[in-house]
């Protein structure tokens, strides 16, 4: 057990050495293929992964943030209606 504990340790050491080599991509090239919406916050559209990026610029301002939920689920009583 003390062996596999030590290998997991010296690897959770090493991983990042061993990663080095790997460049982050810049907002520019990872948002290169994506539809661009500017607005308050920009945000680029993935439409072949489905996903949205937003770019968030803004972090010393403070924002309004909802979260709701636009149809019930009938009547019942947890409280979500």
């Amino acid at each position: 057990m003390n062996r596999v504990l030590l290998f997991f340790t010296i690897f959770l050491l090493l991983a990042p050495i061993l990663r080095a080599d790997e460049s982050v991509p810049t907002i520019s090239e990872k948002t290169a293929e994506m539809q661009k919406f500017s607005g308050y916050f920009t945000f680029y559209w993935d439409e072949s992964e489905g996903e949205i990026w937003l770019e968030i610029d803004k972090l010393d301002t403070e924002f309004l943030y909802l979260v709701s939920l636009p149809a019930g689920v009938g009547s019942n009583d947890i409280g979500l209606d």
